[in-house]
C-alpha cells in the first residue's frame, strides 16, 4: 500500500513537471517565433538575432526537461532485489580463530599482574601560578 502511494505521489511530481515544462517550451516558442517577426526593421522595438536565437534556446532547454520528465514518467518502477535469506549467522565461517574463553582469560591474567611502575616526569611538579583575569573575588581589597 505505501509503495503505491508512493509511486503515485513520485508519478504525479513527474507529470506535474512535464506539463510544466512543455507549457513553458510552447510559451518561449511562441515569443521567439514573434520576436523573429519583429526583426531590426520594425522601428524601436526591433530585436537582434542573438536574442531571438537566445528565446528559441530556452524553448529548446525547456523541451528537453519536459521529455526528461516523460522518460522518468514512463520508466518501470526499479524496486532492488530481495534477498534469499535473511542475513544470519548463517552467513558467519563455520571454524574460525576466536575464542572468547581465551581471551577472558588473558585479561584477566594481565588485570591480576602488578601495574607497571609511574613513568617520573614534569607532571609531579605543582603547576605555576596563573595571573587572574576579569573581577576580583568577594574576599579581595578594592
Amino acid at each position: 500500500m505505501f509503495k503505491t502511494l508512493v509511486k503515485t505521489g513520485r508519478n504525479t511530481g513527474h507529470a506535474l513537471r512535464m506539463i510544466g515544462a512543455f507549457g513553458s517550451a510552447i510559451l518561449w516558442g511562441v515569443s521567439a517565433w514573434q520576436l523573429q517577426d519583429a526583426g531590426p526593421d520594425a522601428g524601436a522595438f526591433g530585436v537582434g538575432q542573438s536574442a531571438v536565437i537566445g528565446v528559441w534556446a530556452l524553448a529548446a532547454a525547456s523541451a528537453l526537461g519536459g521529455l526528461i520528465s516523460l522518460r522518468r514518467l514512463m520508466q518501470p518502477a526499479q524496486t532492488p532485489p530481495r534477498a534469499t535469506a535473511a542475513p544470519g549467522l548463517e552467513d558467519l565461517p563455520a571454524k574460525s580463530d576466536f575464542d572468547p574463553d581465551a581471551i577472558i582469560a588473558r585479561h584477566l591474567a594481565q588485570r591480576a599482574s602488578p601495574p607497571p611502575p609511574p613513568i617520573e616526569d614534569n607532571a609531579a611538579q605543582p603547576a605555576p601560578l596563573r595571573p587572574v583575569f576579569g573581577r576580583k573575588g568577594i574576599g579581595s581589597p578594592r
